[in-house]
Parts: structure tokens; C-alpha cells; sequence
């Protein structure tokens, strides 16, 4: 067997050990383990070879393991395949042990199952002594803690620290709950070639990374090679929380709800054409505030009835407290959405109208300018955060330009654009 981990390997066993085995049946919680860090850290890798050693300890056990990402898809593409591959360096690994490989993977490790999946399927969460979110900035906070009540024993979690504000990050400081950083230099079988790609990307004198940013010399080396990228450096190569150069809305305050004393409430729907993400979004307004929420987020939908469904119990909670009628400015892709959006709006006697948005050319890049005319102030939700923190202008040879990348974080603010834009329209 070659088993020869990484360092973080063992903080992760200490901690096991000193927070579970070693406590009192009656007194053990459930220990909860972050680890952030740089791209090619190995905490992907030192949390599979925790796993292997805690089977190993306890054969047969028939420990329940899930091993979760965003998308069951990405679970099977990229967390198994290298679960697989570890193994594989391990010399453990047997085929015949992997099971359910297009649906459901599961793997026997040591009579322990090991349960690979996506948090997007709508399942239910299962028991489990031992969970693991792979890639957890990706995920969203409600399906997370479903799993967590019913973990028993351990739950890690690993990303890469691409934003500067995240749920994930709230969990430090909570009991029972660790966080560790490592970064590529923690991985001891890391191969040169990856090391200098990762290394290239620093904008600054490597001796200079302990004095502050504005102190340090140039890494001319990098700057001539037109390798730097400043981002990519601090997030995937020291493991520090930063947000993306380039963002369309950099400058926003989170709140916690919409205020109640505004001049105007008014309201946006972007839409799948077939199945995808429908996010309706309320807007207001206080003399030069705009105010932005997205209380429905719904990805994976597979007919617009299903969204109605949803949209009509937001609207009976909510209409007495905004009287009127509520005009929703919908994407104009499918026409036909408007004419059943307003025909189960009539028959089901909702004060509401559905209207398409006028298109033309230039108008999202129209749209962002009048939204950034005002103070921008945002609703604190998982969706909304991960737009604003991923929605960014395209660049083309290093230089920016003026229309924001088709990047799939535009659902929110394509259906807050339209209803603003529908808003100066009737000025």
C-alpha cells in the first residue's frame, strides 16, 4: 500500500480523535471540519486518505459515507474520478467495488458504503456518520444543512476561496468547528511543472509577500511573460478570500429584507426557454436606493406551470402587504409564457399582469448603467451572492469590455434589469 499524505491528513485525524473518539458516548457532537485553501493543495486528496485509514480502523462497520458536490454531475465527473484515483495511487482500489456508477455511485471501502452525490436531484437527506461537501462555495445553504442534522459524526468541507463573503464562512467560530488553510506548498507530491504554472500567475516578488501589497516589488519575471494574474494568484495560489477583478456590481451593502417604506415596488421574471433556472425578482425604491430581492431561484425547472405554482404562494403571502397590482416584466424569448402566465393569473383571480420585456440592442448594457446610477442595496440570499460575486465584464486579450459575460450568474439581475428598465419606461 502506499499511503503517504499530505499534512493535513493528520490535522484531520487529531482533531477526529481528540473531538469524538476520545469523548464521552453522552458528550460527543458532531465535529465539523473547513478546509480552505489554494487550487493543487491536496485537501481534496488528504480528506480521501482520512477516509481510507477510518475504514481501515473500522471494518466492516458498515459506516454510512456521503460524498456530496453541487450537481450529481459533477460528483460523478470530477469528485469520483478522483476518489478513483486516489485509490489507485493507494493500491486499493477494485472495480468490482464501485456500483450505480450513472445514477447512484457507491463504493465498498473496507464494508464501509461510500455514497457519491449531487445536491440539485431533490433528494432527501439521508443519515450518515460522515459527510463531505467537495467544492461547498458552489452549493447552497439550504440542501447543506439538511444533510448536517443528520450527520453523526464528522462533516468536511473544501473550497477554493473565490469570494469574499459566503455562507460557509459564517460557520468559523461556531463550536466544534475548525478551519484550516493550506495551500499548494502543502502538498508535498506536487510535480514541479504545476508548481511553477500556479507560481506564475503572482503579480509580486515572491520575498515580498509578507510585507503589505502596496510595499512589494513587481515580479518583472511574470509581468514580461504576461502570465500575472493577481486574482487567480491570491484565491488559487496563498488561499486568500477575494472577490473577481471585474465585476459588473462591485459596490453593493447586504441586507436582511426589503424595507417596507419605499416609493415603488416593481417586478422582473427571467425564464428557461426549456428546463433551467426562473428567478423573479422584486425591486424598489427610496429617492436614490434601489433595493433588490430574488425570492423565487428555482434551477432544474422542467415546465413553467411548476414555477406558477411556486410564484402564486409567494404572491398570496405577499399581497396584502404590497396592495395593487403587481406588473412582472418577463423575458420575451417564448411569447407564449406571457399569454399562460396571465391566463392562471386570471383564472386563479391573482391581482397580476405578465408583460414581455421590450428588447433592443445594447439593452443589458443599457440596463446596467441605470442600475448603477443609484446606491445599490441587496437582499442576503446564497443565489444572490453568487451572482454578484460571479457576474463580471468579458475581456478579450486582457481588456475589459462593456458587456458582462454569458456566464450562467445573470438570472437575477436579467429580471431585476428588465423590471427597472419597464420602470423609466413609464417616466
Amino acid at each position: 500500500m502506499n499511503f503517504d499524505p499530505s499534512p493535513l491528513f493528520w490535522t484531520m485525524c487529531k482533531l477526529y480523535e481528540q473531538h469524538f473518539v476520545l469523548v464521552p458516548k453522552s458528550e460527543r457532537q458532531r465535529l465539523t471540519i473547513c478546509n480552505e485553501g489554494s487550487t493543487r493543495s491536496g485537501k481534496t486528496w488528504d480528506f480521501f486518505h482520512f477516509l481510507v485509514a477510518l475504514c481501515d480502523q473500522n471494518r466492516q462497520r458498515n459506516l454510512e459515507i456521503y460524498i456530496y458536490r453541487d450537481t450529481l454531475t459533477n460528483c460523478r465527473d470530477y469528485t469520483l474520478k478522483e476518489f478513483v484515483k486516489c485509490l489507485k495511487v493507494i493500491g486499493i482500489y477494485n472495480p468490482d467495488l464501485l456500483v450505480g456508477y450513472g445514477q447512484k455511485p457507491q463504493y465498498d471501502l473496507f464494508g464501509n458504503p461510500v455514497y457519491f452525490r449531487g445536491l440539485d436531484s431533490g433528494i432527501e437527506a439521508q443519515p450518515s456518520d460522515i459527510c463531505f461537501f467537495n467544492e461547498s462555495l458552489e452549493m447552497d445553504q439550504e440542501p447543506v444543512s439538511n444533510v448536517l442534522m443528520r450527520c453523526r459524526q464528522m462533516a468536511v468541507f473544501d473550497w477554493n476561496p473565490k469570494f469574499t463573503a459566503h455562507w460557509c464562512f459564517d460557520m468559523e467560530g461556531q463550536p466544534n468547528t475548525y478551519f484550516t488553510l493550506t495551500t499548494y506548498k502543502n502538498n508535498k507530491h506536487l510535480e514541479q511543472t504545476i508548481v511553477n504554472d500556479i507560481e506564475s500567475w503572482c503579480p509580486w516578488e515572491f520575498e515580498d509577500l509578507e510585507k503589505p501589497e502596496p510595499e512589494r516589488r513587481p515580479n518583472l519575471k511574470n509581468i514580461q511573460s504576461g502570465t500575472v494574474n493577481r486574482f487567480r494568484w491570491l484565491v488559487y495560489g496563498q488561499g486568500v478570500r477575494c472577490a473577481m477583478e471585474g465585476l459588473v456590481f462591485p459596490d453593493v451593502t447586504y441586507i436582511p429584507e426589503l424595507p417596507k417604506d419605499v416609493d415603488k415596488y416593481w417586478y422582473g421574471l427571467d425564464y428557461a426557454n426549456t428546463v433551467g433556472t426562473y428567478a423573479f425578482s422584486e425591486c424598489c425604491n427610496k429617492g436614490r436606493n434601489l433595493y433588490f430581492d430574488c425570492p423565487i431561484y428555482v434551477k432544474d425547472l422542467t415546465s413553467l406551470a411548476d414555477f406558477y405554482v411556486i410564484f402564486k404562494r409567494h404572491y398570496e403571502i405577499k399581497k396584502n402587504e404590497r396592495p395593487g397590482q403587481w406588473v412582472v416584466i418577463c423575458d420575451s424569448a417564448k411569447p407564449q409564457n406571457k399569454v399562460d402566465l396571465n391566463g392562471w393569473a386570471s383564472r386563479d383571480g391573482l391581482n397580476v399582469v405578465f408583460l414581455d420585456c421590450k428588447k433592443f440592442a445594447g439593452c443589458v448594457t443599457w440596463r446596467i448603467d441605470l442600475i448603477k446610477r443609484y446606491s445599490i442595496h441587496l437582499v442576503n440570499r446564497d443565489h444572490i451572492r453568487k451572482e454578484q460575486e460571479n457576474y463580471f465584464y468579458q475581456k478579450v486579450n486582457g481588456i475589459e469590455l462593456n458587456e458582462p459575460l454569458k456566464n450562467g450568474f445573470d438570472h437575477f439581475w436579467d429580471a431585476a434589469g428588465m423590471s427597472l428598465q419597464y420602470e423609466q419606461s413609464l417616466r
